[in-house]
């Protein structure tokens, strides 16, 4: 079983590699838990339906948190994840 955090978590690349984690059954997935951090909200994102339903998955927890301020660090990389 594996947790997983993602770092700018609402982008491109990111809410596609969230879709790769989370597409299998989740009772294939060795995924238990993905924690998404991004300073967007993803329902401020315009993402399809399908990705939608990503950060909606009982697995997925989102943090908005700016990345570029130090003060916000604690809060992306705090557990759990």
């Amino acid at each position: 079983m594996a947790s997983v955090l993602i770092l700018g978590g609402t982008g491109f690349i990111a809410r596609n590699l969230l879709s790769l984690l989370l597409s299998p059954s989740p009772d294939a997935s060795p995924i238990t838990h993905v924690k998404v951090v991004d300073k967007k909200h993803p329902k401020m994102q315009h993402l399809s339906q399908q990705h939608s339903n990503f950060y909606n998955d009982e697995r997925v927890s989102f943090s908005q948190c700016d990345l570029s301020r130090k003060s916000m660090l604690d809060k992306a990389f705090s557990h759990p994840l």
